[in-house]
């Protein structure tokens, strides 16, 4: 069991329930082993839900939480914390356009199928409110990853597909996106240099997509972030990248390397929407760190 020192009881309690579970536990004992800090605070001024530093790692979750939705929140940020150990970061704001959508995409469905495993092994120990959260965030690789679960299939690679199938959640995803952009737009100009990193599909996947033991869940289906239903974007979000490209090419002369043009573009397709005030919840709940970078 992976020994984190720490004054919060709330936070002991968190990480002894993410114990039980022994995807929860592989992965904060990565985090430990490579230094992180996991700080819980008052987050409202920073209007995040959650947030993983990059640089600082620091892993930040709000004061105010129960211990069991801790945890659920510490497996999904421990998730993107074991991807930025292995670099995957600042290709997600690559200058290449498609680099950083692929990328973006690509840890966000491993996190979400990674936080669901989670949530099912903790389910198996008693503590149902992981579940619960994942439900009311990303039903889709939780049902997923349970239903690989009983047929004895791979619930990484099913959870992972399934995470495409909810255009709720691959568009609030491409806003965060869009707008992280914008927030790093000083970074890009000072350092150019850093972001024009290019990364094909076979190098994301093999990077993030691994499971307990190492071994690359994709394995078969390397070429999956070339593929339009994975790399894809709506015609809205076409137009909102199209915008800030051509904004700051015109401020600061600086092209993106892929245009829009390459990358296959669908008409606007929305999921079923939930009912304004549980998607309104929902959206709060989703808030992670993209807004922390």
């Amino acid at each position: 069991m992976p020994q984190y020192k720490t004054d919060d009881k709330n936070l002991q309690k968190a990480m002894w329930i993410l114990n039980h579970s022994k995807t929860g536990r592989s992965l904060l004992s990565k985090a430990v082993k490579s230094g992180y800090q996991i700080i819980c605070e008052d987050l409202t001024a920073k209007n995040i839900g959650a947030g993983c530093h990059p640089r600082k790692k620091i892993i930040l979750l709000p004061d105010n939480n129960k211990p069991e939705v801790l945890a659920f929140k510490l497996s999904h940020e421990l998730a993107h914390a074991e991807q930025i150990m292995k670099g995957t970061v600042f290709s997600y704001v690559a200058n290449d356009t498609k680099t950083s959508i692929m990328t973006s995409r690509c840890m966000e469905a491993d996190a979400v199928t990674k936080h669901s495993i989670i949530a099912c092994e903790l389910k198996d120990k008693g503590y149902n409110e992981p579940y619960e959260e994942a439900k009311a965030i990303s039903p889709e690789s939780l049902y997923a990853v349970e239903k690989s679960i009983k047929d004895k299939s791979n619930p990484y690679v099913a959870g992972f597909k399934a995470w495409f199938t909810s255009s709720f959640l691959v568009n609030f995803y491409d806003k965060q996106h869009a707008a992280l952009l914008s927030r790093l737009s000083e970074e890009i100009i000072a350092q150019p240099d850093a972001f024009k990193r290019k990364r094909s599909s076979k190098s994301l996947v093999k990077s993030i997509c691994r499971d307990n033991n190492g071994k690359c869940y994709l394995q078969d289906s390397l070429d999956i972030m070339e593929r339009p239903l994975y790399v894809g974007i709506s015609s809205r979000h076409a137009q909102i990248l199209n915008a800030f490209f051509a904004n700051r090419e015109e401020e600061h002369g600086i092209k993106c390397d892929q245009h829009i043009e390459n990358i296959a573009v669908f008409e606007n397709h929305d999921r079923e929407n939930p009912p304004a005030k549980e998607k309104n919840k929902l959206i709060s709940k989703l808030k992670t760190r993209r807004d922390y970078r």
